[in-house]
């Protein structure tokens, strides 16, 4: 029994940092990397992808293929991972002689190529050439956003469905061919359009990690988010206090509710609150927010949604 326990751990699979499996998406494409199968690796109308990122060379040394002199990190190396349906990774695996080394390699060189063929990054001479590039592809993303993108107090599940199909086929890759143009033709670009660029690719960057690899973004230290996975219901995020509000932390069972409304609402509700017994304990940051607590000390923030921007923008601008 110890013996079998030993050999499952170290059949463990490596765990791939988000960096890799961001790269190893984007070389797979979102179809499987077997020339002899080719599937697209997402299910039509739910949110759930079927790809599972196979080692080539084993992830340890009683894996598949796994004799070798290589480390734990360059076999999570990108370049030793490549993307497969789930019977195309059942196949190499359980015959690993029939698919040795050399032949995984060349599944995935090969589907790199086909790709870059496919998607072959043009080189201008003239700025109004690259517009006329990235426009068609800029259209079609505004068109699926407008069709089927989320909607403030629209909550139909097929509409997020379509949403996140049409994200992943359409929206994803044509990100990403607008960013390989956009570096390719860096010399056509002005110095503030460079800097757009950049903001651009930080927005692919996320938008790919939300909707690819199911990455809500990076944690922030104290702050835990719950997020309903068809992206259907509002986030509900959790706070942890200041270690200096002694007054608060020595309340027991009370609770903060930060709640944010339409800015012509904001008004309506805190009238609610104190018609309810609440009262207004805070606003020095009206309007863009208030703070009501009740009776027993609980509060609650009633925050505006829109405007907020737009006044801090003004508020920087008389500064300066």
């Amino acid at each position: 029994m110890a013996n079998k326990r030993i050999k499952q751990q170290q059949c463990e699979r490596l765990r791939l940092p988000v960096g890799t499996q961001r790269r190893l998406w984007s070389e797979s494409g979102g179809y499987c990397q077997s020339p002899t199968c080719s599937d697209f690796l997402f299910a039509e109308n739910v949110d759930v992808d079927f790809a599972q990122m196979a080692h080539i060379v084993g992830a340890s040394q009683n894996g598949p293929r796994g004799d070798s002199a290589l480390t734990s990190e360059e076999r999570a190396h990108h370049s030793n991972i490549t993307v497969l349906c789930p019977k195309c990774h059942i196949v190499i695996d359980r015959m690993p002689n029939d698919y040795p080394l050399a032949v995984l390699r060349g599944w995935k060189a090969r589907h790199q190529s086909k790709l870059a063929q496919a998607f072959g990054t043009p080189e201008f001479d003239y700025r109004l050439a690259a517009r006329h590039f990235v426009e068609p592809l800029l259209a079609q993303n505004r068109a699926v956003f407008q069709t089927y993108g989320p909607r403030e107090d629209d909550f139909d599940e097929d509409r997020a469905n379509l949403w996140q199909k049409h994200a992943r086929q359409t929206i994803v890759p044509n990100n990403q061919r607008i960013i390989r143009t956009l570096r390719q033709n860096w010399k056509l670009l002005t110095s503030d359009e460079r800097d757009t660029a950049e903001l651009f690719g930080l927005h692919v960057e996320e938008f790919d990690a939300r909707h690819v690899l199911g990455d809500r973004g990076r944690k922030t230290a104290h702050v835990t988010d719950i997020y309903d996975p068809r992206r259907l219901n509002m986030p509900i995020f959790f706070q942890q206090m200041e270690t200096s509000d002694e007054a608060r932390r020595k309340q027991r069972n009370r609770i903060h509710v930060d709640v944010f409304v339409p800015d012509d609402q904001a008004r309506a509700r805190i009238d609610a609150g104190a018609a309810a017994g609440g009262r207004i304990v805070y606003d020095d940051q009206a309007p863009d927010w208030w703070t009501l607590a009740d009776p027993e000390g609980n509060e609650l923030d009633i925050a505006v949604s829109v405007g907020r921007e737009e006044r801090g923008r003004a508020a920087q601008a008389e500064a300066n």
